[in-house]
This record gives C-alpha cells, sequence and structure tokens, in this order.
C-alpha cells in the first residue's frame, strides 16, 4: 500500500475547535487518486512542549479543485449607512505610499497624504486617534547627510499628525541615527589588513510600530536600533516601547525592550503576543498603570518556538480579542509549488479563554495583512491579497463568520477603523483667499 504524507499538525496548534484543510501536492495526487484511502493521525511533541489532546471530527476528502470554506457575500447594508467611521489606510502605487480616507462601503476615496514608495522609504502606518479627531502616520526616511550614497545614510523615522481629513498636518517625531562612514578601499573592515581607513557602520533608528492610548494624549512607540554595514550586513534590531507626548511628541518614558508593541485597549492594559521576547510565548496584557509590573499571562501557546496566534487585538467590550492565527496547513498553487500557510480569525473570551471561536478559516486569499474591528465590534475589516495578486478590503461579520470583498483594485494594506464619529468625509481643497469687493 502507497503511503503519502498529507501534512503536519504540530504540537503548536492551540486549543478550541478549528476548521484546517491539508491538500495533497500533484504528485502525491497522483499515487492516490482513485484508490482506497486510509486515514493515519500520530501526535507527537518536542520535549519541551505540553502533550496536547486531539479530536478530529468531520473528515472529509475531495478529489475536486478545493472550493473556498465560506463562499464570498455581498455588502451587508449596515456597512453602508454611518459615513462617519471611515477606514484609513495605505494605498501603495507605482510611485507612491498614499494615506487615503475610506467608507466602510468602499465608497467615498480619498488622498489625505502622500509618500514615496521605496525601498527604503514611505508611509508605514496610518491609525486614527481614540477619540476620532487626528491620524498619526508613521514614515520611513533616509536621513539628509552629505554622504556620496544614498544607502550610505541613516535610516531613520518621522512620525506626522493630522486632521481627520488630513488637514493641519505637523511633523511630530524624528529620529536621528549616524551613516555609513566609507572605508577605504570602500567596505573595508577588520580582519582585512589592506584597509587605509576601515568602514565604520550605520546607526539605523526606526519607529515600527506606534500605538495610541484610550484618551489619546499618549503614543506608544516601538523604537528599533540596529548596525548596518556598506556590503549588506545589518545586525538584529534592539526594539524599545517607549511612551511619548501625543501633542509634543516628547519621550516621557522606556517601557523595556521588546519585540512586540501590543494594542491599547480601553480597559487600559497592552495585549500583546510575547514571542522572540524573556517571557514563554502566549498572549499577555500589561497593565498600563504599572508598566513596570511583569505582564500577566493570559493564554498560553503549546510551544515557546513557534507562534500560533499574530497580532491580537482587544473587541470594543475589551472582554473579547481577535488573533488571526496559523493553521500549520498548506496550500499549493495551480502548478503544484508550496503556496504558504493556511490561517484563522479567531475570538477569544476571556472569560472563556482556553476555547476560542473559529471565525473565519481563511482559504479564499492568499495572505492577510491588516485587520481591525469595527467601533460596535459588529465587523472585522482586513486587508487581503487574492490568488490573482490583487490586495484589497475584505469584511468579516463576527456573528456568522460571513465576508466579503468592499474594494477591487484598490491596493489598500493597511486598516485602521475610526471609533468615535466625526462629520462625513469632505474633500480638502487648497485654500483661496479672494480680495473683498464693495457691492
Amino acid at each position: 500500500m502507497d503511503a503519502v504524507h498529507v501534512g503536519t499538525l504540530t504540537g503548536n496548534m492551540t486549543s478550541g475547535w478549528n476548521r484546517a484543510t491539508l491538500e495533497l501536492n500533484p504528485a502525491n495526487l497522483a499515487t492516490v487518486l482513485g484508490k482506497r484511502m486510509y486515514l493515519s493521525f500520530r501526535v507527537g511533541v518536542s520535549l519541551f512542549d505540553t502533550p496536547p489532546e486531539y479530536y478530529l471530527d468531520n473528515v472529509q476528502v475531495h478529489t475536486m479543485p478545493p472550493q473556498f470554506t465560506v463562499p464570498e457575500q455581498v455588502l451587508p447594508d449596515d456597512l453602508k449607512l454611518d459615513k462617519s467611521k471611515p477606514i484609513v489606510g495605505i494605498q501603495y502605487t507605482a510611485g507612491n505610499r498614499n494615506i487615503v480616507r475610506i467608507n466602510p462601503d468602499g465608497s467615498g476615496m480619498q488622498t489625505i497624504f502622500s509618500t514615496v514608495n521605496f525601498s527604503i522609504s514611505g508611509a508605514t502606518a496610518a491609525v486614527w486617534s481614540p477619540d476620532g479627531q487626528k491620524i498619526a502616520v508613521g514614515e520611513h526616511a533616509a536621513q539628509e547627510d552629505p554622504v556620496e550614497f544614498l544607502f550610505d545614510r541613516a535610516r531613520i523615522s518621522v512620525m506626522h499628525v493630522m486632521g481627520s481629513n488630513g488637514d493641519n498636518r505637523r511633523e511630530l517625531i524624528r529620529t536621528f541615527g549616524q551613516p555609513i562612514t566609507p572605508g577605504d578601499p570602500r567596505g573595508c573592515t577588520y580582519p582585512r589588513t589592506d584597509c587605509r581607513r576601515e568602514e565604520i557602520n550605520a546607526l539605523d533608528v526606526q519607529i515600527e510600530s506606534f500605538e495610541w492610548s484610550p484618551d489619546s494624549q499618549k503614543l506608544l512607540t516601538k523604537r528599533c536600533v540596529r548596525q548596518r554595514w556598506s556590503f549588506g550586513y545589518v545586525d538584529e534590531a534592539t526594539c524599545t516601547r517607549v511612551l511619548r507626548n501625543a501633542a509634543s511628541g516628547a519621550e516621557e518614558g522606556a517601557l523595556g525592550q521588546s519585540n512586540q508593541l501590543g494594542n491599547w485597549g480601553a480597559g487600559k492594559k497592552l495585549l500583546l503576543n510575547a514571542f522572540l521576547d524573556s517571557l514563554r510565548a502566549g498572549i499577555y496584557e500589561l497593565n498600563m498603570a504599572a508598566p513596570s509590573i511583569s505582564p500577566t499571562l493570559v493564554y498560553s501557546h503549546y510551544s515557546n518556538v513557534v507562534i500560533s496566534d499574530w497580532a491580537p487585538i482587544y473587541f470594543p467590550d475589551n472582554r473579547y480579542f481577535l488573533t488571526l492565527r496559523r493553521m500549520h496547513t498548506f496550500w499549493y498553487s495551480d502548478q503544484g509549488a508550496l503556496g504558504g500557510w493556511r490561517y484563522s480569525f479567531m475570538r477569544f473570551d476571556k472569560q472563556d479563554i482556553q476555547n476560542p471561536e473559529q471565525l473565519l478559516y481563511v482559504d479564499h486569499v492568499k495572505d492577510v495583512l491588516a485587520w481591525d474591528i469595527s467601533p460596535d465590534g459588529r465587523y472585522v475589516m482586513y486587508a487581503a491579497t487574492d490568488f490573482n495578486g490583487a490586495t484589497d478590503l475584505w469584511w468579516l461579520r463576527v456573528s456568522d463568520g460571513a465576508t466579503g470583498r468592499i474594494t477591487s483594485g484598490s491596493n489598500i494594506a493597511t486598516v485602521s477603523w475610526r471609533k468615535m464619529g466625526g462629520p462625513p468625509s469632505v474633500p480638502v481643497f487648497p485654500k483661496a483667499y479672494i480680495p473683498l469687493a464693495r457691492r
């Protein structure tokens, strides 16, 4: 009897019922097609993991081309009603990264700020303040230095704050780094012995992510420092959480080194997954009223090697939170090449933490890039790239897992949903000064 390895569900698979698909590549499919198949299942964990219990239910075998678990639905009417809580995101084009504002139904898109789209520069994030009055934008850039080569310049970050329509934009934060001092000959470093001058590496200082405080008065930034050499080597970054005043940009204290920033919820706690930190892999809450105290473990992953639940964010009630879970299953391209991981949106209830709910098994798109939750907690909006390469906004209804596309070919890759209302979107026009005239 031919034995075919279909796939592996690792010991890191976390608790709760999880829909998952394991696909055969074309070679294995040709081996078993037309034959009786027997399912063999073995549980194995490493010496450092807690042995889990597995239950299989409703196992199905399909020889037809894979069908999406959840068919695409039409846009719900309630997403068409409220134009006072639009989305801001980054739209990628050939030459620019535009900050756009768009209604939840995909209408009324307007560009409110533009940056260049280059390998070392361009917008990285656009986030509404919780009071809905301001938008913070992060941008990577090359520091202005009198050096010969652009890539020798230090890589820095600039943060802007603007009004809800992109008006009154001002620079809030600018980091400073150190450019490369070229060696002579260029790139010459120890242990070479022919250096007339040894190269001094660059020091890049960048803000990789940020969060508003619930009262919109503070910004929590993740500032990362790394060394870089002209021959391409980049050292591992050292990242620190830094609290800043949202009005002046002034630093108000460092909250320790961490690779994860977290999501600052209305309950004044920071929700984060600890990975590559000193903590065991899992989801934690850090009390921002006493940030020097160690965070509290909320949900532990079985494995401390590979993380399962990514980028947790609170629902508005702070009882539930959302993650994107890596399902440890794969998909294949039409040519039989290994495509990538499958994912699921999971909703956790802190009052029943070991039984998260699988909202949506994501097999209708190739990659999920970013996500946010509606102000009332009824919808998730996510940016995703489909199997044709188009990046768009999609909606997910929490109550029944229905999902559908909002935009078509928009190239919007990040999502921030305005939580508190304001006036509907209005165009921003240049100011015109017209002299008074006597009637």
